[in-house]
């Protein structure tokens, strides 16, 4: 595991006492001139960087923090235009009324390296605390270098089973739960969950969500499977339902008439494998899915969650902030709501021999 580089570290390395090389590195005067340029050579070589929360508390408790919001993964341009732009005003609005100086960083690799990734950050010392964002699986090994350098961070759209850790996630079982009472409200009862079959906390949530909406419901989980694709695309979604329109799924899924996708682009997926079976929307088949950001476009114009992306953000930074005062006892889960957007993609469920 990386280690961060300490004061004390360049003030052994350089036979001065630890004070002797904090005023050396700040310029103070009365510093022999060999001595400051040995303790800055040393500095540099050994990639010490002042501590961000050190400055801080010397200039005072009203000095603003460093918040960094660091894309885990993600390259600056894309963040913009996926999933996560409109969280980033959301954390800027609230960022200045919290007294946070918030930048951006963005740290590529892969998922099997989000460790490696969080211990550089550490090492580097870049802030008094993070949010991060991504589409990695996270695991306690992985944030494992941000506690134990005690650095307050906050997970958005993500949480950690078992490993309480401050997070922000919409609360995307309720709003799947309410997807299935809202389908079973128009009196469908052969339902089908569309997910990509990969191990992040959204997808387990979906999951639960959809198995407790059927328990209230009253519908048997055989007659409302979850049907899982392999990898995040679109594609995969339109291939599960063509078989799941052609029969050649089985179990009787090939029945259903509502289906619920994780996200827009799943659902667009759904949509365009039901024209090409000539299934009529909503009149055959009734799709929800989430998110809400293309959904108005589609044909036709999706049923959609709107998990309220800029308060979600918000929400990050004012927790953040509460855990760079000192006001958290306990880490904390923050789940916000999701607004459903009725649009034309959800109907009646059709007469019994309909489909």
């Amino acid at each position: 595991m990386v280690r961060r580089v300490s004061l004390q570290d360049v003030a052994n390395a350089a036979g001065v006492s630890k004070g002797l090389a904090s005023r050396a590195l700040a310029g103070y005067p009365g510093v022999a001139t060999e001595t400051r340029e040995r303790v800055s050579s040393l500095a540099r070589a050994m990639g010490y960087h002042a501590s961000a929360r050190a400055r801080a508390l010397a200039a005072g408790k009203n000095a603003p923090a460093r918040c960094l919001v660091a894309s885990l993964g993600l390259a600056p341009d894309a963040l913009g235009r996926s999933f996560y732009g409109p969280v980033l005003p959301g954390i800027a609005a609230q960022a200045s009324s919290e007294g946070l100086d918030v930048h951006l960083a963005a740290l590529p690799g892969a998922p099997e390296n989000a460790a490696r990734m969080l211990a550089q950050l550490v090492a580097e010392d870049r802030a008094d605390g993070a949010i991060l964002l991504t589409f990695f699986p996270l695991t306690a090994e992985a944030v494992q270098p941000l506690e134990q350098a005690r650095l307050p961070f906050v997970l958005v759209n993500r949480h950690i089973d078992g490993h309480p850790v401050n997070c922000v996630t919409p609360d995307y079982g309720g709003a799947t739960s309410r997807a299935v009472t809202h389908l079973v409200g128009l009196g469908h009862r052969r339902l089908a969950l569309c997910l990509p079959d990969v191990p992040v906390s959204t997808v387990r949530d979906h999951a639960a969500g959809w198995l407790q909406g059927l328990a209230q419901a009253g519908v048997d989980p055989i007659d409302a499977p979850i049907l899982r694709f392999a990898g995040h695309h679109e594609r995969g979604a339109y291939t599960l339902a063509r078989r799941l329109f052609d029969g050649s799924l089985g179990d009787g899924a090939a029945v259903a008439t509502a289906i619920v996708c994780m996200n827009d682009v799943y659902a667009h997926g759904v949509l365009t494998a039901a024209a090409e079976a000539g299934l009529a929307v909503p009149a055959q088949l009734s799709v929800i899915g989430f998110d809400d950001i293309i959904a108005a476009y589609l044909t036709p114009p999706l049923c959609s969650f709107d998990p309220r992306l800029y308060d979600v953000g918000v929400q990050a930074a004012e927790l953040l902030a509460a855990a760079l005062r000192g006001e958290l006892a306990a880490p904390r889960r923050v789940m916000t709501d999701l607004d459903f957007v009725c649009r034309s993609s959800c109907g009646p469920a059709p007469a019994q021999g309909g489909r």
